[in-house]
């Protein structure tokens, strides 16, 4: 039940940036790091998504956990 609780934590911290500007790091399997600059666009039960200032990739998503 640890997990469960500290996941909330995360998910109601992240809420509270809604519609700012974020910096986003995450690991990225074999490649190592990766790091996005963007808007908190949404956040959802399992997910959370960014609109970046990148125009590759203009919306990204990631996982709370």
């Amino acid at each position: 039940m640890q997990q469960k609780n500290v996941l909330e934590q995360i998910r109601a911290e992240v809420r509270e940036h809604e519609g700012e500007r974020v910096q986003v790091s995450a690991r990225r399997a074999r490649r190592g790091f990766a790091v996005n600059r963007g808007v908190l666009e949404a956040t959802y039960p399992s997910i959370f998504t960014i609109t970046t200032d990148d125009n590759l990739d203009s919306r990204l998503s990631f996982s709370y956990s």
